[in-house]
This record gives structure tokens, C-alpha cells and sequence, in this order.
């Protein structure tokens, strides 16, 4: 009686499948970690009920429907402010900003794109 070689055999092809089968489960695990990471990605500052921007821009003193103080942004983009706090309101004041498009927002002044401030900050030397 002598050793058998198609147990060793049938055991390391069952190991080699399992292997096989846990490659395949991590590559698809991480195929599909990359996919969530680009939708992600891509939606830029998109999340949850708003996106959000981050820009640079100069306040000014907008008298349409009343008077008030909006960003227009370097790109000619123009924002009206919401929560806009009165140390900002200088005519020609360079500043970059962080805030939320205020997607449901209404406004009197039909000016810009409503947004919420989440930061600002005068750009020195501007």
C-alpha cells in the first residue's frame, strides 16, 4: 500500500478554488470600493440636500429690489448671501469663501445664485 497521490492532488485543487474564489470576492470588493469612491468623487461637494462651493470672489453693494451685499465670484458667477455677517459688508472687498447653494431658497432680489455661508475671509493685500 502506498501513499495516495489524488488526495494531496484533490486537496490543493479545493485550496487553489478557494483561493480563487477569494480573489474574485476581494477583487470584486475592491472594483466596487473604487466605483463608491468615483460617484463619490465626482459629485464634487454634492451631499445631501445642497452642493457646496468653495471660491474666490469680491463683495459689492447690489441695489435690486432693495439694496444688500453679494459675492460675484472671479468666474462672473454672482451669489446672493444669506447670512452675510455686517464686517463683510465693504463695497469692492476681495474674499474667498466656502458656503451651500441654498437650493430652496426664495429671494426678493432675483440676483445670483443663493447660497449660505459656511466660512469667509477677507484675502489680504485684495
Amino acid at each position: 500500500m502506498g501513499f495516495d497521490w489524488k488526495i494531496v492532488h484533490i486537496k490543493l485543487e479545493n485550496s487553489a478554488t478557494r483561493k480563487d474564489i477569494s480573489m474574485k470576492n476581494t477583487l470584486l470588493f475592491t472594483i466596487f470600493l473604487i466605483f463608491l469612491m468615483v460617484v463619490i468623487g465626482t459629485s464634487g461637494y454634492a451631499c445631501g440636500n445642497g452642493s457646496y462651493i468653495s471660491k474666490t470672489g469680491t463683495m459689492k453693494y447690489i441695489n435690486v429690489n432693495g439694496w444688500f451685499y453679494g459675492i460675484v465670484g472671479d468666474d462672473g458667477k454672482e451669489y446672493e448671501v444669506l447670512n452675510l455677517d455686517p464686517a463683510f459688508q465693504e463695497d469692492d472687498l476681495r474674499v474667498h469663501f466656502d458656503a451651500k447653494i441654498a437650493e430652496n431658497a426664495n429671494s426678493v432680489h432675483m440676483w445670483g445664485t443663493v447660497v449660505e455661508l459656511i466660512d469667509i475671509e477677507k484675502i489680504k493685500g485684495g
